[in-house]
């Protein structure tokens, strides 16, 4: 099915299983990335903008998901390829695939469209 014939809630389902099925880190694309020290006020400017009734919420919740994704990404690459780290990489690669498949859903809702899907790679 393409993706102009697929509802929102067939996309979604698409997009969750692409990451949840993976043992491998999948990096969306959807939205910017983001550092360590932009946790905190992009969260705050994604709450104040949905305090305000804003139009950026959706998209600044999704960007804020890939700045915290991409500490985890940080802290995985921190932990190397050590045997005893094997486990803990495996649940920081689930939870940042987590927060991928997070941002791009917002993406498929951002009435600004500041993220973008592009096409999915295997």
């Amino acid at each position: 099915m393409s993706k102009a014939t697929q509802t929102k809630e067939e996309q979604i389902q698409e997009l969750i299983q692409w990451y949840q099925n993976s043992l491998t880190l999948k990096v969306g694309e959807a939205c910017q990335d983001g550092c360590l020290e932009l946790i905190f006020p992009r969260l705050e400017r994604a709450a104040m903008n949905q305090a305000n009734g804003g139009d950026a919420t959706v998209s600044r919740y999704a960007i804020w998901a890939n700045t915290l994704r991409d500490c985890i990404i940080a802290c995985i690459r921190d932990l190397g390829g050590d045997a005893e780290n094997r486990e803990v990489i495996k649940k920081l690669v689930l939870v940042a695939n987590a927060l991928s498949a997070f941002s791009d859903i917002q993406a498929l809702y951002d009435p600004m469209k500041i993220g973008s899907l592009p096409p999915r790679k295997a």
